[in-house]
């Protein structure tokens, strides 16, 4: 068998890298294009940021104050154009900064909760280096999925810290790798393990002005609270607030929606083991709680139980917060996404806050469950 080679002299190797190159870089040209498509498509189109509010000089006045918001639109970092896509990387791929919080145990009937404290920046002391008493006090409320060991909570505090605040984060039963005295969890329904972390915050503080930011269920918990004690809170802001939660267990079993289904419920399923021993003792069937892949499973095995309703239907139409808006006497903003992956943005209310003066409803096109993120280093938008 004969070979042959065929000889290429150096005039058409050079050739034939020119015309590679040039391909290669017709390419390349067709790819920026498309980036920019994108960047366009994303970040200028479709991007307004929708208001419901009653035009009163206050509630203008909070808008003008928020640079977020005053702005009147949010632009999306341009790899993380969808829902998805934000809450993947918020959760899994945002890093978590480090926060020097300060931890104390606060009791509650049957168990305990605990607070998260970090002191005021340094550069707010007074000239002798001491905390002004009348400093502004910032109280966080979380989500279901995790407390002040998230990021999205750090990166709160830090940026609340940055402005001055004095800021305090309440874990319910058993979050944040608390311990708990029993098995009874958190009843979201009820205000009296909140209630106790306000007062303690409030015992501490005597004097300085109280406000509120709740996250996910934390912002229902909040919608509740100020509906109940009108002069505790001096203003407050709720993050993708879920309203109504017989409505949001419905949505969420959707299969489109189970990703996030059994997201949250693995998140149940890691605080339970951070004290399994206790909930072993109160007889609940662990081994099969652990085998739950939707809210509504874990719940009927175990919340419903160590709570004590008849159904998990009942506990549902307890935990949602649409009847007490009308009730909200202070300065309150509510900031959602019509893309939000866990919540509809047609349940949100938006009639009962338009009737109160004192409410303001910021939705934005694009976003995620509490998490918005913009510009190419995909920075977290601050509300503060």
């Amino acid at each position: 068998m004969k070979f042959r080679f065929s000889s290429m002299s150096i005039a058409q190797f050079q050739e034939r890298q020119r015309i590679g190159w040039s391909r290669t870089r017709k390419w390349m040209f067709y790819a920026g294009l498309a980036l920019i498509g994108v960047e366009i498509q994303g970040n200028y189109w479709n991007t307004d940021i929708l208001y419901t509010f009653n035009q009163t000089p206050k509630n203008l006045q909070i808008i003008q104050n928020c640079t977020s918001l005053r702005q009147g639109v949010y632009k999306p970092t341009i790899y993380l154009q969808t829902a998805f896509l934000q809450s993947l990387y918020g959760s899994k791929f945002d890093p978590v900064p480090y926060v020097p919080m300060t931890r104390v145990e606060v009791p509650v009937e049957n168990g305990l909760i605990t607070i998260d404290s970090l002191p005021v920046n340094q550069k707010f002391l007074r000239s002798d280096k001491s905390e002004n008493p009348k400093q502004k006090t910032l109280i966080i409320l979380h989500g279901l999925t995790g407390a002040s060991e998230c990021n999205y909570i750090r990166h709160t505090v830090l940026n609340a810290n940055r402005k001055g605040f004095r800021v305090y984060c309440i874990n319910m039963r058993g979050y944040a790798n608390s311990r708990m005295l029993s098995a009874q969890p958190t009843d979201f329904s009820k205000l009296d393990d909140l209630l106790a972390g306000v007062n303690y915050i409030k015992s501490q503080n005597p004097d300085a002005p109280l406000y509120m930011l709740g996250f996910s269920m934390g912002s229902l918990q909040l919608v509740k609270f100020l509906a109940k004690y009108k002069d505790v809170i001096k203003g407050a802001v709720a993050i993708s607030c879920p309203w109504d939660i017989q409505t949001l267990a419905q949505e969420i079993k959707k299969p489109t929606k189970f990703i996030y289904n059994m997201a949250i419920t693995k998140n149940f399923i890691r605080n339970m083991k951070w004290n399994i021993d206790v909930y072993k003792k109160s007889g609940i069937d662990v081994d099969q709680a652990q085998k739950c892949y939707r809210t509504e499973d874990f719940d009927e095995i175990v919340t419903k139980k160590l709570l004590g309703y008849e159904s998990i239907q009942d506990l549902y139409t307890k935990i949602n917060c649409v009847k007490e808006i009308e009730q909200i006497e202070v300065p309150t903003l509510f900031v959602s996404s019509m893309d939000d992956p866990v919540i509809q943005s047609q349940y949100i209310p938006k009639d009962a806050i338009l009737s109160n003066n004192n409410l303001i409803l910021a939705l934005t096109k694009k976003g995620g469950h509490i998490e918005w993120f913009t510009g190419f280093k995909a920075v977290r938008v601050r509300i503060l």
